[in-house]
């Protein structure tokens, strides 16, 4: 038969060791300022649209953080009629300045409608997409 203590200790020790297990994983207290630019434009021949993904983070990673192998990737997509896509910034570090701009032109005719579809996004290897913001819209020249 245990006494009262016996069974305080070991309740204590199962409390500690879950404790310490629960302390392993990754802390998210991270903050960012990310943004997407868009713009467009006509000289009387092309139609040219931009769009710029980009901003900074800040934090601090918790114990269970894989902080030396994660980074950032920031994403721009324009999409102007059939021309354009996706445009990837090279990785960076969670608390420095990612920047991916995509610059798209075509032809452009009056009274024709084109699709002008434009994202941004920032992935994180470790916590994957941090920031998403897009619209689909159509570019008519009159």
């Amino acid at each position: 038969m245990r006494t009262l203590r016996q069974i305080h200790l070991l309740l204590f020790s199962l409390l500690i060791g879950v404790g310490v297990s629960h302390a392993q994983g990754c802390r998210t207290d991270y903050t960012f300022s990310f943004a997407n630019y868009v713009s467009g434009s006509y000289d009387g021949t092309y139609i040219y649209t931009s769009v710029l993904t980009d901003g900074s983070g800040s934090g601090t990673p918790g114990l269970g953080c894989n902080y030396p192998n994660a980074r950032h990737t920031a994403k721009a997509y324009n999409l102007l009629g059939s021309t354009g896509g996706w445009v990837n910034s090279n990785p960076g570090y969670m608390t420095g300045y990612l920047s991916a701009q995509n610059d798209e032109q075509i032809v452009g005719s009056p009274g024709v409608e084109y699709v002008f579809n434009w994202d941004g996004e920032v992935i994180c290897t470790v916590f994957g997409t941090l920031f998403s913001g897009g619209s689909d819209g159509l570019v008519r020249i009159i």
